[in-house]
């Protein structure tokens, strides 16, 4: 099974973007806030001691980005890899049924050549006990019969080797199964991975818009005292500017 690196979501986001309780129970009346919420004017983090100090690390730190695509192509292949398995399960599981088939076949073979071996014993030891003189006739059924022995012999050796297949076959289904359980589990927790991502992913982008309305405030703002700045240059220019000129221009 090829192997594919472990996901490990972003540990230095802080506790404010995790989802609460109460949004994980009740999705609905957490949609409802957001409606309202985007409803009304976007209220800046700025606006308390907290959001000053957690948009001042926010500024300053290196967030993990998520990468949701290899998430979702691992699931993908683990998908796949259980399909495959499945699969596999079902081709042993036929072979398994085709090898208990022809054992019952063979057993009933078996059982048969036993039956003729005992009716063919006892009708040569009738032969030899009416033909004694026949001695030809009881040799002929003597190797038949030895013949027939031997036939058993090996349908008894192709029945043990068909056991041993179908032990075999059978270890080999239980290993598959216990694969497929392990990547069955695997697959529930990458699920659970991913969902665990994609929301702390919408919590980010959640603060990512936050700070950009703090720093449209903070441009305007930052706009607002560059105008001050001018007119305030132009101000002193315009009362600065007789003093520097003579009293003949002046009048």
């Amino acid at each position: 099974m090829p192997t594919s690196p472990t996901f490990r979501p972003p540990s230095r986001i802080s506790a404010t973007l995790l989802p609460s309780p109460r949004s994980v129970l009740h999705p609905t009346s957490s949609r409802q806030s957001r409606s309202k919420t985007s409803s009304s004017p976007p209220r800046s983090p700025l606006h308390t001691a907290r959001g000053k100090e957690e948009f001042s690390l926010f500024l300053t730190r290196d967030e993990t980005k998520l990468d949701q695509n290899n998430v979702v192509q691992y699931a993908k292949e683990m998908t796949a890899q259980l399909s495959l398995t499945k699969k596999r399960k079902e081709r042993l599981a036929k072979h398994v049924a085709e090898l208990r088939r022809k054992e019952g076949i063979l057993s009933r073979k078996g059982e048969n050549i036993r039956i003729k071996t005992q009716a063919d014993t006892i009708q040569s030891k009738q032969v030899n006990a009416r033909f004694g003189d026949k001695s030809s006739d009881v040799k002929v059924l003597e190797n038949t019969l030895l013949g027939l022995q031997r036939h058993n012999g090996a349908l008894g050796a192709e029945v043990s080797q068909l056991r041993t297949d179908y032990d075999a076959v059978d270890r080999t289904l239980k290993s598959e199964i216990a694969a497929m359980r392990a990547l069955t589990s695997e697959i529930h927790k990458t699920r659970a991975l991913l969902a665990q991502a994609q929301k702390e992913n919408i919590d980010l982008q959640a603060r990512l818009r936050g700070c950009r309305v703090a720093q449209d405030v903070v441009v305007e703002r930052y706009k607002d005292v560059e105008r001050r700045n001018k007119a305030i240059r132009s101000c002193i220019s315009e009362v600065m500017r007789p003093a520097h000129l003579s009293p003949r221009a002046a009048f």
